[in-house]
C-alpha cells in the first residue's frame, strides 16, 4: 500500500505527462474496443443472422456482353434467382429477398417511413428473427399473394402506439396487408436481415421485376455444414456460367455467393469474380490496428525518455544510497504499469459512454451492444505490452547512468 502511493504522488507531481499519457492509452483502447464491438457485431450477429457462419448471399452482379463494351452492374434479379439459382441441389435452404426500400404508411392522418422488404416463404427458414407475437408467412401464403405482413417491434409501437397489433390493417403502397406477426427489432448492422416491415414477393403491385437477371434482390444460401460451403460458391459460380440471358444484347455474367467479410471486400476492391479479396482485406484491418497501437506507444517512449531524463539527479541520489539497476528499472515499470492500468480503465469507461451513445443516437437503428471482454482484456493486455515496452527502453538506459553524471546534472 506504501508504495502504491508512493506512485501515485510520483505521478501526481507531473501531472501534465500523466494525463498526456493517460489520454494516449485511454484513446487507444476505447477506439479499438468500439471498433471491435461493432465490426464484430457486424461479422458474427447475435440477431437473425446468428448462423452466419453456414450462410452464404448472392447479391452483387456483373452483366456485360463478349467485348465488355456494354456493362451493367447491380443487385440479383428475381428472375436469376428463382430461375437458375433455386434448383441448385449443394444448399440446404434457400431464399429470395429484396433490399430493404423506404414506403410509406399513412395511419390516422400521420405519415410513417418503413423500411420493408419482400421476401419468400423460406427466409424464415434461414434469418432466425425472434417472434415476439403470431408467426411468419409460408411459401404458400407467398405464391397466393396474400396480402399479410410481419413488422418489427418498433413499427408496431410507432404506428399503432401498442405491440398488440396482429389482425390490424397496415396500408402500404396503396394495398392493405393484415399483421400476422410481430419480430424483435433488428439492428442496421445487420444489413442482410434488417427491415421493418416483411411482406410476400408476390403480394407485391408492380410485378415487373420477375423477368430481370440484376435488379434489387439477394440470394440467401444455408448449408447443412461448414464444409459445404465451397460446394455451394463452386455450383453457383457453375449457374452463373450458363444463364440463360433474356436480353440478347448480354452475353456475360459474373458473381459469388460470399459470406459477409467477402461481401465487404467485395465492395472495398470491386471485382465480380468467384474469388476475393477477403484475406487482403483482413490484412489491412490488422496492420491499421498495429500501426494505430504502435504510434501512441513511440510517442510514449518519448515522453517516457524525457520525464526520465528530467530525474537523472534522483536517479543518482538512489545510486548512491546503494540502490541497483534492477530496483531502479523496477520502481520506473511499476510507474508505467500503474498508468497503463489507469488509462486502461478510464479507456473501457470511454468506451461504454460511447457505445452507448451510439445505440441510443440511432445511427444504427436497433442497435444492440455487447462489449466483448475477452477483446477488452486481449486490447488491454496489447496496451500494457505497449506501455511497458515504452518504459523499459528509457528505464534501463538511465539505471545504467553513472552516479558522477547523474549528480552534475541536478548541479547543472
Amino acid at each position: 500500500m506504501h508504495s502504491f502511493k508512493l506512485l501515485l504522488k510520483v505521478l501526481a507531481r507531473r501531472k501534465f505527462f500523466t494525463l498526456v499519457n493517460l489520454f494516449g492509452i485511454s484513446f487507444t483502447l476505447m477506439v479499438l474496443l468500439v471498433g471491435t464491438t461493432l465490426f464484430e457485431n457486424f461479422l458474427f450477429p447475435r440477431g437473425p443472422e446468428k448462423r452466419s457462419d453456414l450462410m452464404l448471399v448472392a447479391q452483387r452482379l456483373e452483366m456485360t456482353n463478349d467485348d465488355n463494351t456494354t456493362t451493367w452492374t447491380s443487385d440479383a434479379g428475381y428472375y436469376f434467382l428463382d430461375r437458375f439459382v433455386r434448383p441448385m441441389k449443394t444448399p440446404h435452404k434457400f431464399a429470395i429477398m429484396g433490399n430493404a426500400t423506404t414506403v410509406m404508411n399513412y395511419q390516422s392522418g400521420a405519415k410513417v417511413e418503413l423500411a420493408m422488404r419482400p421476401a419468400d416463404g423460406n427466409i424464415w427458414d434461414i434469418l432466425d428473427y425472434q417472434f415476439l407475437a403470431g408467426g411468419p408467412f409460408s411459401e404458400a401464403q407467398n405464391q397466393a399473394a396474400a396480402q399479410v405482413a410481419i413488422v418489427s417491434r418498433g413499427t408496431a409501437e410507432t404506428v399503432f402506439g401498442t405491440d398488440q397489433v396482429l389482425g390490424k390493417s397496415l396500408e402500404i403502397n396503396g394495398l392493405v396487408y393484415e399483421v400476422i406477426g410481430v419480430v424483435q427489432n433488428v439492428s442496421r448492422l445487420e444489413s442482410r436481415a434488417y427491415g421493418e416491415v416483411w411482406v410476400p414477393i408476390n403480394s407485391l403491385k408492380d410485378q415487373s421485376f420477375k423477368d430481370k437477371i440484376v435488379d434489387d434482390f439477394l440470394g440467401f444460401f444455408l448449408a447443412e455444414k461448414a464444409s459445404d460451403l465451397p460446394l455451394i460458391k463452386d455450383e453457383y459460380d457453375e449457374v452463373i456460367k450458363n444463364v440463360v440471358f433474356p436480353d440478347p444484347s448480354f452475353t456475360v455474367l459474373r458473381g459469388g455467393a460470399d459470406n459477409k467479410i467477402e461481401m465487404m471486400a467485395r465492395s472495398v476492391f470491386g471485382g465480380y469474380e468467384k474469388e476475393t479479396q477477403a484475406g487482403q482485406l483482413l490484412g489491412v484491418i490488422l496492420g491499421l490496428v498495429l500501426l494505430f497501437m504502435t504510434l501512441p506507444a513511440i510517442n510514449l517512449m518519448n515522453l517516457n525518455t524525457s520525464r526520465i531524463m528530467e530525474r537523472s539527479s534522483e536517479i543518482g541520489v538512489r545510486k548512491a544510497f546503494g540502490a541497483t539497476t534492477w530496483d531502479l528499472m523496477k520502481q520506473l515499470l511499476r510507474e508505467n504499469l500503474l498508468l497503463t492500468t489507469l488509462g486502461g480503465l478510464v479507456g473501457l469507461l470511454l468506451a461504454v459512454l460511447v457505445l452507448s451513445l451510439i445505440a441510443s443516437s440511432q445511427i444504427f437503428p436497433y442497435f444492440e451492444w455487447h462489449l466483448n471482454f475477452r477483446v477488452f482484456l486481449a486490447g488491454f493486455f496489447l496496451v500494457c505490452v505497449f506501455g511497458l515496452y515504452s518504459g523499459l527502453y528509457p528505464a534501463f538506459n538511465m539505471s545504467r547512468l553513472e552516479v558522477v553524471s547523474s549528480l552534475k546534472r541536478r548541479a547543472l
